[in-house]
């Protein structure tokens, strides 16, 4: 089950996968932060972080991640377009 990007509201985290319902789980957007790998996860807003290997197009200050709109906001836009540029390196 391969996530495409997560979900923080308060305490709680919503897990989107590839082919399953979202899972909702008890644990902060920060804690899951850590633990994912991060070369493969971005976190774009405090309530988001994507896979990037799902980032479908950017623009302004959105990503098209699968099916969804993310936005980037601006305290976390530096670290993503710094995160991107090394990507395309």
């Amino acid at each position: 089950m391969k996530s495409l990007r997560f979900k923080g509201f308060g305490n709680y985290i919503k897990i989107h996968t590839e082919n399953a319902t979202p899972l909702v789980v008890l644990e902060k957007l920060s804690n899951i932060e850590e633990k994912l790998p991060q070369q493969q996860f971005i976190r774009t807003h405090k309530s988001y972080i994507v896979n990037i290997t799902h980032i479908k197009q950017v623009e302004g200050n959105m990503i098209k991640c699968a099916d969804k709109i993310i936005p980037i906001s601006g305290s976390y836009r530096q670290n993503f377009e710094a995160f991107i540029q090394r990507k395309i390196s």
